[in-house]
């Protein structure tokens, strides 16, 4: 992990130092270094290292040593059909129960998709 971590912060730093002369962020010296991190969750439940709620969680907390303004997670709408390479919609009552997973746990939900099923999950 050190290794990982070492790397991570050289690459964030070197994005801050990247935009921070565009006009377009404002005077913020550290940057606009935003992250809403997609959970993986339908994409990779049935890859070899499998990636679940909780898996997510713990890279989501890594993650939050490193300088962002912004970290969010981006839960999955959709899983991957492993045969066929498809996607389809997730079941509307395992994507809840991940946002509720992600809120007890303090992690910020930000924008979700898959756009062609979002318009089923938004909560309105």
């Amino acid at each position: 992990m050190n290794n990982l971590t070492y790397s991570l912060n050289f690459l964030f730093k070197s994005l801050i130092k990247n935009v921070s002369p565009f006009l377009s962020y404002g005077n913020d010296s550290n940057g606009p270094l935003w992250l809403a991190m997609q959970d993986h969750v339908g994409t990779l439940w049935c890859a070899p290292q499998q990636i679940t709620k909780e898996k997510a969680a713990i890279w989501f907390n890594f993650l939050k040593k490193f300088p962002f303004r912004s970290l969010l997670m981006n839960v999955e709408l959709y899983k991957f059909d492993c045969s066929t390479g498809a996607i389809y919609p997730a079941d509307l009552a395992e994507v809840q129960a991940r946002e509720a997973y992600y809120m007890r746990q303090g992690i910020p939900l930000g924008p979700s998709f898959e756009l062609r099923f979002w318009g089923a999950y938004s909560h309105n």
